[in-house]
């Protein structure tokens, strides 16, 4: 495949490159799953629209690029927040322990 591309793009691969960008993605996926596990707080702490952008940073518009996981790790700190403020509801029935930012769980302690 790789020969195939070469041969008619003309152009070579470079696979530090390509090292690189996989290792973005694979960041900007383990950022996505933080933010899904986030989202499981009831009440939930954005709607679907928010849900679907991630999705398109991730799949479409910025897969590999360091500016999506900047996006992504700031929406993140919004949501974290946006739960903090929940936790002296009434409502609150997320389960602490399966949350990933230690200060969040340090609060709940």
């Amino acid at each position: 495949m790789v020969a195939f591309l070469e041969e008619h793009t003309g152009r070579q691969l470079d696979i530090d490159r390509l090292r690189e960008v996989i290792k973005e993605s694979n960041k900007q996926y383990e950022l996505w799953a933080e933010y899904n596990e986030l989202r499981r707080a009831v009440p939930c702490p954005d709607g679907y629209k928010v849900g679907a952008q991630f999705w398109t940073m991730v799949q479409m518009l910025w897969p590999g690029n360091p500016k999506c996981a900047a996006w992504l790790e700031n929406q993140i700190m919004v949501v974290t927040y946006r739960i903090i403020a929940l936790l002296n509801s009434p409502t609150w029935k997320y389960p602490c322990s399966i949350l990933k930012r230690e200060f969040l769980i340090s609060l709940n302690e």
